[in-house]
């Protein structure tokens, strides 16, 4: 009898354990990975029309090519480029939002975009009471992910608007004619570290509370004056975010490129004057007892 009940345990362990492995295999299953093209070997040629055509989960991937479009991410879905320096989704000025053209509209939550260059959405005129700007991301979503991405020549990089918990990590910033990234005052808890911010006509403001470093490391911005006296490739003080009260309390001394580099050589300009004024001081003093007995003996 006791051997008929182990074997009936031991039947229906296995049962369950067969029914959990087919159940996450069907989950796994439904997950797909659709292929973007421009050349048209992949599913699609356009971004858009496979976001379109994705189910919650799947993985949009695009090849190397140049994408003109304006792109509205209305689902979850992760968007993967082949290549952040040849992925290029390419300013198209098509779709006008409030105030914004905007390349890629990031509306759902959990949304996931890697390895693209956003560039070339540099416009911005005068209407009557307002201003139309070229926006790069425009995120009114939670809980994304915006990782490994070169954002340039847009008048604004990234903007975020009724945006929490989102990730901004490992970008690079450059010839971006107004604002890098953008955060409005209902903006919270939004993460943004190891980016790049390069030549800016301004590189960052935010109005909400959001976290501009890592438990360690921060952003590396070009226009950060400190110093590093102990040499460990953060600065000193940390770097003031206009518009609101936030700070990247560990900026790097120099770009992030998967690597944490630290700067081999700077130079502390205050030290160098007070050493040059000191010395300065010194000769001067050594001096006047040489100047006063060479006046004498030219006397005598």
């Amino acid at each position: 009898m006791k051997k008929i009940i182990l074997f009936m345990i031991i039947s229906i362990l296995f049962s369950s354990l067969f029914t959990f492995l087919n159940t996450g295999k069907c989950k796994e299953s439904n997950r797909n990975i659709i292929y973007i093209d421009v050349g048209g070997t992949g599913n699609y040629t356009k971004i858009q029309d496979g976001i379109d055509n994705a189910s919650v989960g799947d993985t949009i991937f695009v090849y190397n090519g140049t994408y003109y479009e304006n792109i509205i991410v209305n689902k979850t879905v992760n968007i993967i480029g082949e290549n952040k320096e040849n992925t290029i989704i390419n300013g198209y000025i098509k779709n006008v939002n409030n105030s914004y053209l905007i390349l890629l509209y990031v509306l759902a939550n959990k949304v996931n975009i890697t390895g693209f260059t956003i560039t070339n959405n540099i416009f911005e005129y005068e209407k009557i009471n307002s201003s139309v700007f070229g926006v790069g991301i425009l995120i009114k979503a939670n809980n994304s992910t915006i990782n490994g991405n070169i954002i340039k020549e847009n008048t604004i990089g990234i903007s975020l608007e009724t945006a929490y918990y989102n990730l901004i990590i490992n970008n690079t910033f450059s010839n971006i004619s107004n604002i890098g990234i953008q955060i409005s005052y209902i903006c919270k808890n939004n993460s943004l570290y190891y980016n790049n911010f390069i030549n800016n006509t301004e590189n960052a403001n935010d109005y909400g509370n959001n976290n501009w470093n890592s438990s360690i490391h921060g952003n590396y911005w070009d226009d950060y004056n400190e110093y590093d006296k102990n040499n460990d490739g953060i600065g000193d003080k940390p770097y003031k975010i206009p518009k609101g009260n936030n700070k990247d309390n560990y900026p790097l001394m120099m770009p992030y490129d998967g690597t944490f580099q630290i700067k081999e050589f700077y130079v502390d300009y205050t030290s160098v004057f007070t050493m040059l004024i000191i010395g300065m001081i010194i000769i001067i003093i050594f001096l006047i007892p040489i100047a006063y007995f060479w006046n004498k003996k030219t006397k005598n």
